[in-house]
């Protein structure tokens, strides 16, 4: 894994390539994927990405932010942050089944969905997924990282 050398780590927390320990936000990086962020207070973040392999993980740091257009997939929202169109949702993904076919693995996936201001998770009909090799590796790792909530 190559880390950003924009990125600024303020706690030694780094655990893996699903949680990648704590950063200082700036201006000059937009891909805070998979780490914590600390970000000073009422500040705008437009075209940012926050998500998060875990639902429900409390990742950001700072109050009265407003995010624009930002992916916060799986992290948990403050009351006094304003969203406008952000994706903000939880989801749960378990593998179901894995086949080849035709020299293609397939895997067959469950997906729970909890939605901004809902409190329980939706399954999803199941979906089919090819994968190369790198994803299935990705696609196993949350699933884990998943269980161990």
């Amino acid at each position: 894994m190559r880390i950003s050398p924009k990125l600024v780590y303020v706690k030694n927390d780094f655990v893996d390539e699903l949680d990648r320990g704590t950063v200082a936000y700036t201006t000059e990086k937009r891909n805070y994927c998979f780490h914590k962020v600390e970000i000073p207070d009422a500040t705008v973040l437009e075209y940012c990405n926050f998500r998060q392999a875990k639902p429900e993980t409390d990742s950001i740091k700072g109050e009265n932010l407003v995010f624009r257009y930002c992916d916060l997939k799986n992290v948990t929202i403050h009351p006094s942050w304003i969203l406008d169109c952000c994706l903000a949702l939880h989801e749960k993904i378990k593998v179901k089944k894995e086949e080849v076919v035709d020299g293609v693995k397939i895997f067959t996936i469950e997906q729970k969905i909890k939605k901004k201001g809902e409190h329980s998770y939706t399954t999803q009909p199941d979906f089919l997924m090819e994968v190369d090799v790198n994803s299935e590796k990705q696609i196993k790792d949350i699933e884990l990282k998943q269980k161990a909530v």
